[in-house]
C-alpha cells in the first residue's frame, strides 16, 4: 500500500490561502493532507490478508460486488433498474493496473515513501477504458512479449485514464498492464468470454499534473475486446438515454466509484458527492464518501451535483486522486 503526505504542504496551503485564485492540485493535496491509494503489489494470500486487516473500511461492508449490487443498495430516490445496469455496465469499462516500474524523475507529491526506483516496486490501481472511434489492427512491438518474438499483431488503441500519480511518466507507461473483466457475479469469476483479457500500455498520450491525470495508450492481442469495448460504450449510452432526467433531479449528490480494492475483484460502492472546488487551471475537486481503499486510485467516480451548471449527471466521471484523513472524505478529479 502506498499513503503519502506532502511534508511541505503547510507553507505551500499558507502561500496560496490568502487568494483562492491560487488554488492549484498540489496546494489542495497539501491543505486535506491527502493519502493516495494505490496498492503495494503483493501475493494473493496477503492481499486477502490486507483486506481482513483493513483499518480504513474494516470488513469491506460498503464495497458491492458487481455482481451482488442490487436497486436497495442505491438511494430511494434513484432506485431505477436502468441506474443499475448503467452502473454495472460502466464497470465493464473498468481496469485492474499493474505497474512495474517507478520513475526516478517522480517529485513533489508524486514522490511514492518507501517504494524503490526501477523495477523492483510493483503498484496495483484502477482506471477506465474511453475509446476512440477508430481501432486498428497493427505489428506487435512489445519488448519481451508473452506471445513470442514471431510477427503478430495487437489491436488498439485502446485509451485508459488514471491517475499521474498512478503513472507517472513514458517509463511507467511502457511498464503497466491493465486487467479487463475481472469481477464476479454471485460470488463466480465473470467475463464476457469466461475469462479476463490484459493490455499491454504503449504509451503516455497525456499527463497533467494540475489535476493528476493520465491518459494510457494500451493494446491488445484480443481483438474480441476492442469490439466489446466498443459496443459496451455504445449501449452504455442507449441506457444513459432512456434514465428519466427527474431520476437523476432526484438523486441529488448521489455518488457512485468503481474500483479495485487492495487489488482484488472490482467493485461499486455508492456514497455522497459534498463539494466542488476549482483549481488554478480550471480542473475541478469533487469531494465524495463513497468507501475506497488501497488500490482505488484511479476508479471512475459517478456524481451529480445540481450546483455544477451545465454537466450531465453521471455521465463522463471524475477520477479518484486521494483521501483526506483530516474530515474522512475521499477527493477524486476531473
Amino acid at each position: 500500500m502506498e499513503r503519502k503526505r506532502l511534508r511541505t504542504g503547510l507553507n505551500i496551503f499558507e502561500k496560496c490561502a490568502a487568494s483562492a485564485e491560487s488554488l492549484t492540485y498540489e496546494a489542495l493535496f497539501a491543505k486535506d493532507l491527502g493519502m493516495t491509494e494505490t496498492q503495494r503489489s503483493f501475493e494473493k494470500d496477503e492481499l486477502l490478508s490486507k483486506i481482513k486487516q483493513c483499518p480504513k473500511n474494516p470488513g469491506h461492508t460498503d464495497f458491492f460486488p458487481v455482481g451482488c449490487i442490487g436497486l436497495l443498495n442505491l438511494p430511494a430516490v434513484c432506485r431505477d433498474k436502468q441506474v443499475l445496469n448503467y452502473l454495472r455496465l460502466f464497470s465493464r469499462l473498468t481496469v485492474k493496473l499493474t505497474c512495474l516500474f517507478t520513475s526516478s524523475m517522480r517529485q513533489g507529491p508524486y514522490k511514492l515513501l518507501g517504494q524503490k526506483i526501477g523495477h523492483a516496486s510493483r503498484r496495483l490501481a484502477t482506471g477506465f477504458a474511453w475509446l476512440p472511434n477508430h481501432i486498428e489492427q497493427m505489428p506487435c512491438t512489445i519488448t519481451n512479449c508473452p506471445y513470442g518474438e514471431h510477427p503478430h499483431s495487437v489491436y488498439g488503441f485502446i485509451r485508459i485514464l488514471t491517475n499521474k500519480h498512478v503513472v507517472y511518466d513514458e517509463s511507467e507507461a511502457v511498464a503497466t498492464q491493465g486487467l479487463f473483466w475481472d469481477e464476479e457475479v454471485r460470488g463466480v469469476t465473470y467475463s464476457a468470454a469466461s475469462r479476463c483479457i490484459q493490455v499491454q500500455c504503449v504509451g503516455l498520450d497525456f499527463s497533467q499534473g494540475d489535476n493528476d491525470a493520465a491518459h494510457l495508450r494500451c493494446v491488445t492481442h484480443d481483438s474480441y475486446l476492442c469490439e466489446e469495448l466498443k459496443q459496451e460504450m455504445s449501449q452504455l449510452r442507449e441506457i444513459y438515454n432512456s434514465i428519466p432526467i427527474g431520476v437523476w433531479q432526484g438523486a441529488e449528490n448521489f455518488c457512485a466509484a468503481i474500483s479495485h480494492p487492495h487489488g482484488m475483484r472490482k467493485t461499486i460502492s455508492i456514497g455522497r458527492h459534498i463539494r466542488m472546488v476549482e483549481t488554478i487551471s480550471n480542473a475541478h475537486a469533487h469531494y465524495h464518501t463513497c468507501a475506497t481503499c488501497p488500490g482505488s486510485s484511479g476508479a471512475p467516480v459517478l456524481y451529480t451535483n445540481t450546483d455544477i451548471k451545465g454537466a450531465l449527471p453521471m455521465w463522463v466521471p471524475a477520477i479518484h486522486s486521494y483521501h483526506c484523513p483530516t474530515d474522512g472524505y475521499n477527493c477524486a478529479f476531473k
